[in-house]
């Protein structure tokens, strides 16, 4: 109650607020005269002034506040962005669960992580909250980056190997060749090791048969 009068500012007096105070007076009737009937409206009774947030908590009691629908990974980057980006499952209430687990109200959220542990694409999927997207987000395209400038130093080396020279005009070519967007494509492919010096070859092949087909070409016209 505390939490939701902050929200709405202080000295308010809507419409919303003596809503609140008849929802408190019901309350606190109910447990004054504890009927058989208030007992079990009690039991079924759920607190849904706050459908947009669910209050859960960390091993050491305290209390973080989540939209609806948040997961155990979403809790981990609220706790701390290293936390989310080692995170590798939580204990629930002492229960272990997956990162995807969707959180409860009243959680106790213990996070187990490791430092061999790195963000992946599918962690997009499964957070909702904005720090931990654009969190992920960041950490994906820098180790995207770190594989493209990898990947290109390999390719060099493969284009040594095969003894074609490393110029703007030949990467464009290779490029098209492997049916390639974009030369940081060409460059992952190498990285990942989809394409070696074998497919180099058979690149270098293709031009030649190209060539010896337009000679070919002119001479007959």
């Amino acid at each position: 109650a505390a939490h939701w009068k902050y929200k709405i500012g202080k000295g308010e007096n809507n419409e919303e607020e003596s809503e609140l105070d008849k929802w408190l007076k019901t309350i606190k009737e109910l447990l004054e005269n504890p009927e058989p009937n208030a007992i079990d409206f009690l039991d079924t009774f759920k607190l849904n002034l706050f459908a947009s947030e669910i209050f859960v908590f960390t091993p050491k009691g305290e209390i973080k506040i989540l939209p609806v629908g948040s997961t155990a990974l979403d809790f981990a980057f609220s706790v701390h962005s290293d936390l989310g980006m080692k995170c590798l499952g939580a204990k629930i209430n002492g229960k272990l669960v997956p990162i995807s687990y969707v959180l409860q109200n009243g959680d106790q959220i213990d996070i187990l992580s490791s430092q061999n542990q790195k963000p992946k694409q599918d962690w997009l999927d499964i957070v909702i909250t904005s720090k931990a997207k654009s969190r992920i987000k960041a950490a994906l395209n820098s180790e995207k980056n770190n594989q493209v400038s990898e990947g290109k130093e390999i390719f060099q080396r493969k284009l040594r190997h095969a003894k074609i020279n490393f110029t703007e005009e030949e990467v464009n070519n290779i490029q098209r060749y492997f049916n390639l967007k974009t030369s940081q494509d060409l460059f992952l492919k190498f990285y990942d090791g989809t394409y070696d010096t074998t497919d180099l070859k058979k690149y270098v092949d293709s031009k030649s048969t190209l060539k010896t087909f337009f000679q070919k070409f002119r001479k007959s016209t």
